[in-house]
């Protein structure tokens, strides 16, 4: 027996819909969407005869008539960040019943299911920004001068930042970050199919000044920025809730040395796609970059340095009903810059690129049991050459070197 997502409705129809996105966000791809539940799946929702009172781990108690729970039903909830869990036995409690509980997967779920999502994360989508330090916030939607409605706007001021504490090594970093962040969703699922692909698309820009006082070497310091905690954010097929949390967390990264100091601005931008495709077991990467970045003349150098830094690291995942599901990361950029004096042959050695990296990957539990996990740990890496533009003696920009 086949079951229509509503609870209360007739048993053994299949829901169709040819190119709309069939309630949740975002629209269709133009091709013929479906969902066919499996028998036993059980929605709360307001049709249902029951009432969820409260969630724990690994039970939930329900009150009204829960005589259609029984061991091996799956509870569906789309309120909160929602839960699919699988009814392994039943224990009447007064007026409410306990219900002990079990991870459930979408392939419990699923019988036949073709249906693609869009999801745009933007302030709205948005819960709390944890800022890691006094100076990093985030600006309000539309604010003056700032990006889109849709973007999230960080403005960051950290003075003196410790890089080390058992010697001087402190580092200064002023500018702001606009972010825009989507989320593809697409399932194809049952006879002798299943597949899914989840993707990130970023679209970032940056302008970010360094001071830098370091009197010895630092290996890849991480710094913290800040966490952008997600409202749930129900996807709707056919009236069956999906429901994933984005969580966000924000870095910039220091590696390298600088004998005296630093001082120069950078501005970055970078669209990217990165994703995940599961195909009956194979994986394959979905990867497209598009960067640009530059340093705002004139950059300062005093003594040598050689060093790497990036201004903000996003580091973007989804939980889909609280499992860990898609993940993927984005620099932007790493920059890469050298400077010293040489005696022999007598000059200055100069040296300065961006290079942007991501990666991506999937974990699997949330869709089927025993399925493997997939992660690419460099999926995308170009680097920016921009030597010739900003340093002497190659047709381009002054450095300041004091």
């Amino acid at each position: 027996m086949q079951r229509k997502v509503r609870s209360g409705v007739a048993l053994g129809l299949i829901l169709t819909l040819v190119g709309c996105g069939g309630g949740g966000s975002g629209g269709g791809s133009g091709a013929t969407e479906q969902l066919v539940l499996k028998p036993g799946v059980s929605i709360a929702d307001d049709n249902a005869p029951f009432q969820v009172v409260s969630t724990a781990p690994n039970t939930v108690t329900v009150s009204g008539d829960a005589s259609g729970l029984v061991p091996g039903t799956l509870l569906v909830s789309g309120e909160g960040a929602g839960f699919l869990r699988l009814v392994d036995s039943v224990v009447p409690q007064g007026a409410n019943t306990l219900i002990n509980t079990s991870q459930g997967t979408l392939d419990d779920a699923f019988q036949e299911a073709s249906f693609k999502r869009q999801v745009t994360i933007g302030p709205e989508q948005i819960a709390e920004f944890v800022p890691a330090a006094p100076g990093i916030t985030m600006d309000p939607p539309n604010a003056p001068g700032r990006g889109r409605g849709d973007t999230l706007e960080i403005s960051l001021t950290l003075v003196d930042f410790e890089l080390d504490s058992n010697g001087p090594a402190k580092l200064s970093v002023s500018g702001s970050i606009s972010i825009g962040l989507g989320f593809d969703f697409d399932v194809k699922w049952g006879a002798g199919q299943k597949y899914v692909k989840a993707a990130f698309q970023f679209s970032a820009s940056a302008e970010a000044s360094l001071k830098a006082a370091l009197a010895k070497s630092i290996a890849h310091k991480k710094i913290p920025l800040g966490v952008l905690i997600g409202n749930p954010i129900p996807i709707l097929v056919f009236g069956f809730p999906i429901v994933v949390v984005p969580t966000i967390n924000l870095y910039a990264e220091f590696d390298g040395t600088v004998k005296v100091g630093a001082n120069l601005t950078s501005q970055a931008s970078v669209k990217a796609e990165l994703g995940v495709v599961y195909n009956n077991g194979n994986f394959d990467l979905v990867a497209d970059l598009d960067p640009s970045a530059s340093l705002v003349p004139k950059p300062n150098f005093y003594s040598s340095l050689s060093f790497r830094f990036t201004p903000v690291k996003v580091d973007a995942f989804i939980a889909i009903y609280g499992i860990a599901g898609p993940y993927a990361s984005c620099d932007l950029p790493r920059l890469e810059l050298s400077f010293t004096q040489q005696a022999n042959p007598a000059g200055l050695h100069v040296g300065a690129g961006a290079v942007f990296e991501g990666s991506t990957g999937l974990k699997m539990n949330i869709f089927g049991r025993n399925l493997l996990d997939k992660e690419y740990p460099l999926a995308i890496s170009q680097r920016i050459n921009f030597l010739d533009r900003f340093f002497p003696n190659n047709g381009g920009v002054d450095v300041e070197v004091k």
